[in-house]
């Protein structure tokens, strides 16, 4: 019965791996973080007042709640969970902030590199978001935009995540017409900042305008 909960609170973090993955692509490693945070306290509860296993661990997760209350006071379990769910949630997720971060500022230098190299090995110049040219729009969307561009961004991010060929496709169109290239680089890469899926942006858009994916 009780190996069961651990089972299930070990599920947790894969189920939010999956959710996150599919819904905040971004995130998803804050995401786990905070889930993980949250059940580790339990877990270590269950291990140790039912299997008497690692009383050590226990107490390392359990120490948050004691710095809020007193030695003598009574401690009840939510009491605990609460306060160490709120603590261990809150740095285990910042923990995953921290590593997304890393790794999208890995992404997107690695993924810049091996454009250019390829475009550069067949004599064309790349159009993609990572281009030299690029690079002023590419600061640009780490910013918020204007309330219009930054509207069409988040339907661009609904769009890609949801793979809607015709919405993306429509967008890029009017983009095309509004703004040419440039307009369409700096919503492509903004709508990844919000999370979107730029590379299907990117393919989708192919031969729209001087677009090549």
């Amino acid at each position: 019965m009780f190996g069961l909960k651990i089972f299930v609170l070990l599920l947790l973090p894969v189920i939010a791996y999956f959710i996150s993955r599919r819904l905040f692509p971004g995130h998803i490693g804050c995401f786990i973080g905070v889930i993980l945070g949250i059940v580790i306290f339990p877990i270590s509860y269950i291990l140790t007042h039912v299997y008497a296993l690692y009383p050590s661990f226990y107490n390392f997760i359990s120490f948050p709640v004691h710095l809020f209350t007193s030695l003598a006071e009574e401690i009840s379990y939510l009491h605990e969970l609460i306060t160490n769910g709120v603590v261990w949630g809150g740095l285990c997720g910042l923990c995953g902030f921290i590593l997304d971060r890393i790794i999208k500022h890995e992404s997107e230098y690695n993924q810049f590199a091996s454009v250019e190299e390829k475009f550069k090995g067949i004599g064309l110049q790349s159009v993609s978001v990572f281009s030299e040219k690029g690079l002023s729009i590419y600061e640009r969307a780490k910013s918020i935009l204007d309330d219009e561009d930054e509207a069409i961004a988040e339907e661009l991010v609904i769009a890609s995540n949801q793979k809607d060929r015709d919405k993306t496709k429509k967008i890029g169109n009017q983009l095309n017409d509004s703004g040419g290239i440039d307009r369409m680089k700096l919503l492509c890469y903004r709508a990844r900042n919000l999370g979107g899926d730029d590379r299907w942006i990117e393919m989708t858009w192919s031969g729209i305008g001087e677009w090549m994916g």
